[in-house]
């Protein structure tokens, strides 16, 4: 095995591409190259931003998925409560959050915290390419029965300098919000 096979995207971005320190990401804010709506200094980590969880949860209600159509889902509505979320189900959420940047490489992961409760908070959209907007569409799977709430810190995002000119902006069919915390729902791979 290469050493190649063995990073994943994440260690590979922060190998090719300089990660903005917390400093930076509120100085990108600050100066406009970073839109993060609600802004909170109290989420900004030292080379990260806390992204909570948004109030409207959806889950596949399809017994098996099939690529060439669109799924069915249950929209949930996180009551003040919480909802608790179960093993082999999987579901779709969305930041509070919305962010825009023209400048920069977004990527998200779970914090530590969400992973030691055994809860992924995406599979495999973890990037946010230059000229992505939107609140993040996280792909949630818990591995225990677990109580989530509206608001609770769920993820993070850090931010890298691309290397070399911008040709191309994000056109894909997941940018831009469709509605203040709804997910962006899939949309059939094949026709």
């Amino acid at each position: 095995i290469g050493i190649k096979s063995c990073l994943c995207l994440v260690d590979w971005l922060r190998i090719l591409a300089p990660m903005l320190t917390g400093h930076a990401i509120k100085e990108a804010v600050e100066t406009g190259r970073l839109t993060i709506t609600p802004f909170a200094d109290e989420q900004v980590g030292p080379n990260s931003y806390d992204v909570r969880l948004g109030p409207v949860l959806y889950r596949y209600t399809d017994d098996v998925l099939d690529v060439k159509n669109t799924p069915s889902f249950e929209r949930i509505i996180i009551p003040e409560e919480g909802v608790v979320l179960h093993p082999h189900e999987f579901y779709l959420g969305a930041t509070v959050e919305f962010m825009e940047t023209k400048e920069l490489v977004m990527q998200i992961t779970g914090r530590s915290s969400t992973g030691r409760y055994g809860l992924s908070i995406h599979e495999t959209a973890g990037l946010g390419d230059l000229g992505f907007a939107g609140h993040w569409t996280l792909e949630i799977r818990p591995c225990m029965p677990i109580r989530v709430y509206s608001g609770v810190k769920i993820g993070q995002v850090f931010f890298s300098e691309p290397q070399g000119e911008v040709a191309l902006l994000y056109p894909g069919k997941y940018s831009s919000s469709i509605g203040e915390f709804e997910p962006r729902l899939p949309r059939p791979m094949m026709r």
